[in-house]
C-alpha cells in the first residue's frame, strides 16, 4: 500500500535543500508522483511538476545532490513537465522540489515531495497478540519483527480510513528487533487490515518489503462456534487427528488458534462435504499446526572457532551494475551444516543458508543490485563440532548510480612506442574521486582525487606509460564520492591507445597491478 504523503513527513525526514535559494516572484508549482510516492524496488515512477501557463522549463532538485537533478521542457499546454525514473532504487529515494522558469523570471520552489523505495530488505513478520480475533470494542497488540536489525518500524492500516504509526524497534534476547503497536478499540463496520515495514533511522526513505497482510476479525457479533476432535482429543503419538469447527451456515472462513502461538493462525473455508451430523468442518494436518511455532534459526552469538576459514567470492564479479543480479558464494570444509553471512555495519546476521551438495558451500543471492547491498561481507560456517573463523572480506560495489564520465587521451590516443600519455577522466556531477581501470589480462587500477575546473567540471589526470607494443592498452574510468566509495558511476566509454613506431623494449611501468580492483580503491589512497 502507499501511505499518504503526510505519513512520510512524520518519519523525521529532513526536507530542506542544502543550497540557499531566494524565493521568486512567480507562484510556486505543485509536485506529485504517479502512481504514488512509495515505490517498489525496480518499479517505474513519474514525478510531475505543474505551474501556471507560460512556463518554459521545469527544474528538479534532489536534497543532498550538489548539482541540478534534472530539467525538462514543459509539455502542452505549457504548464507542467514530467521527470521519469524507470527503475526505482535507493539512490532515487529522497526529498525533491521543483521550480519553473518563464520569460520574466523564476518561480519559488514547490513543497517537498518525499520519495520512498520499498523492497531492498526482506519483509518483516506481522502478528497479533494474543490473537487476530478481537472482541468488539477491545484492543489488540500487533507485533512487527525482523532479523534485519531495523531500529524503526511503520504500521499501516489499509482501506478508506488508512492511517499509520511509527515506533522505535526494540531488540529481543534472540537477536531480532521488533515493535509492539497497540490498536483499538476495534469495532465492527470497518475493515481492520494491516501491513508493516522495517527501516533504519539512518536511511528513513529506504523501507523493507511490506509484511504479509494481517486482518483482524471482530468477535462477539456472531454466536461462538463448536470445536471437537476426531477420533478424540487424546491421541497416540504419530496418529492423525482431525479438528472440527462448526459455525453458522453463513460462515465464509474458519480460523484456528493454538494457545501460546503468536503467529498468524491457519484458516480454512467451510467444508464442501458435510461433517458428522451435517456439520461444516476444517481439517488442518497435525504437522502444519506443529510447524507454526518452530524456530529454525540459530541466533546465538558466534565465537571464532578452530575450523579453517571459508573462501568467499561473487559471481559474475564484485563490481555489479545497478539492477543486475549477483551471487555471493561461501565455501568451507565438507560437513558444514549451515553458512552465515555478515555485512559490515549491520548489527545482526545478514543471511543464513543450508549448504548445497556436496555440502561444502552455500550461495546468497541478490536479485537486484543497489546501493543498499554495497559493503564489506564476510561468511563463516558451522559443523557438529563448532564454528569456523570468518572469511576474508568481500567488497561489493554497485555501478551505474550516476551518469558515465568522459575519458580522453592528452594530447592524443596515438602514442609513440615507449612514450607516455595523460588520460583525463571528467564529469559534470561534482565527484571528488576517480578510478581508472586497465582492461585485459594485465588488469590494473588507480584512484586519484578530482580537481575542479573553472567551468565547474571535475576531472583527474592519470599519467600512463611507457606504452609498448605487445599489450592491449584499453581503459575505462569511473567516478564516485569519497563518502560512498562503493557507489560508482556508470563506466566511461572504452578508450584504446594505439602504439606507433618501433618497439624500444623499455621496462614497462604500468598502473599499479592489482588482482582485486577494489583493493586499490577502498583504502582511499592513490596507488
Amino acid at each position: 500500500m502507499a501511505p499518504a504523503l503526510p505519513a512520510l513527513l512524520c518519519l523525521g525526514l529532513s526536507v530542506g535543500l542544502r543550497t540557499q535559494v531566494q524565493a521568486g516572484t512567480l507562484p510556486k508549482p505543485t509536485i506529485w508522483a504517479e502512481p504514488g510516492s512509495v515505490v517498489s524496488w525496480g518499479s517505474p515512477v513519474t514525478i510531475w511538476c505543474q505551474g501556471p501557463p507560460g512556463a518554459q522549463e521545469f527544474h528538479l532538485d534532489k536534497e543532498g545532490s550538489p548539482v541540478l537533478w534534472d530539467r525538462q521542457k514543459s509539455l502542452e499546454p505549457g504548464d507542467k513537465a514530467k521527470f521519469s525514473i524507470q527503475n526505482m532504487g535507493q539512490d532515487h529515494a529522497g526529498s525533491y522540489q521543483c521550480f519553473y522558469r518563464t520569460r520574466t523570471g523564476r518561480s519559488e520552489r514547490s513543497d517537498p515531495l518525499e520519495l520512498v523505495v520499498t523492497g531492498p530488505y526482506g519483509k518483516p513478520s506481522l502478528s497479533a497478540l494474543p490473537s487476530p480475533v478481537v472482541m468488539s470494542g477491545g484492543n489488540v497488540t500487533l507485533q512487527c519483527g525482523s532479523r534485519w536489525g531495523f531500529n524503526r518500524f511503520l504500521l499501516t492500516k489499509e482501506g478508506e480510513d488508512e492511517s499509520f504509526w511509527t515506533l522505535a524497534g526494540q531488540r529481543s534476547p534472540d537477536g531480532w528487533t521488533q515493535a509492539l503497536f497497540l490498536v483499538g478499540p476495534v469495532t465492527p463496520g470497518h475493515r481492520w487490515r494491516f501491513r508493516c515495514y522495517g527501516f533504519s533511522s539512518v536511511t528513513p526513505r529506504v523501507w523493507s518489503a511490506p509484511s504479509d497482510p494481517l486482518e483482524l476479525l471482530v468477535a462477539g457479533t456472531l454466536p461462538k462456534p463448536t470445536i471437537w476432535a476426531e477420533p478424540g482429543s487424546v491421541v497416540p503419538s504419530g496418529t492423525p487427528v482431525t479438528i472440527w469447527c462448526q459455525g453458522t451456515l453463513e460462515a465464509q472462513v474458519f480460523h484456528l488458534d493454538k494457545e501460546g502461538t503468536s503467529v498468524p493462525t491457519p484458516r480454512s473455508p467451510p467444508s464442501s462435504q458435510p461433517g458428522p451430523q451435517g456439520r461444516d468442518a476444517m481439517a488442518p494436518a497435525l504437522p502444519a499446526l506443529l510447524c507454526l511455532g518452530l524456530s529454525v534459526g540459530l541466533r546465538t552469538q558466534v565465537q571464532a572457532g578452530t575450523l579453517p576459514k571459508p573462501t568467499i567470492w561473487a559471481e559474475p564479479g564484485s563490481v555489479v551494475p545497478r539492477g543486475s543480479s549477483v551471487t555471493i558464494w561461501c565455501q568451507g570444509s565438507p560437513g558444514a551444516q549451515e553458512f552465515h553471512l555478515d555485512k559490515e555495519g549491520n548489527p545482526d546476521l545478514w543471511d543464513r543458508q543450508k549448504p548445497l551438495e556436496p555440502g561444502d558451500k552455500a550461495r546468497f543471492s541478490i536479485h537486484y543490485m543497489g546501493q543498499v547491498y554495497t559493503g564489506s561481507y564476510r561468511c563463516y560456517y558451522g559443523t557438529r563440532t563448532g564454528w569456523s573463523e570468518h572469511s576474508d572480506p568481500l567488497e561489493l560495489v554497485v555501478t551505474g548510480s550516476y551518469g558515465k564520465p568522459r575519458l580522453s587521451a592528452l594530447p592524443s590516443p596515438v602514442v609513440t612506442s615507449g612514450g607516455n600519455v595523460t588520460l583525463q577522466c571528467a564529469s559534470s556531477q561534482g565527484f571528488n574521486r576517480f578510478l581508472l581501470i586497465k582492461e585485459g589480462e594485465d588488469k590494473s587500477s588507480r584512484t586519484l582525487d578530482g580537481q575542479q575546473t573553472p567551468d565547474g567540471q571535475n576531472h583527474t589526470l592519470f599519467p600512463v606509460g611507457p606504452v609498448t607494443p605487445g599489450h592491449r592498452w584499453t581503459f575505462r574510468c569511473y567516478s564516485f564520492y569519497r563518502h560512498t566509495p562503493r557507489v560508482w558511476s556508470a563506466p566511461s566509454d572504452p578508450l584504446e591507445l594505439l602504439v606507433s613506431g618501433e618497439e624500444s623494449r623499455p621496462h614497462p611501468i604500468h598502473l599499479c597491478r592489482q588482482d582485486n580492483v577494489l583493493g586499490s580503491l577502498l583504502p582511499g589512497e592513490p596507488l
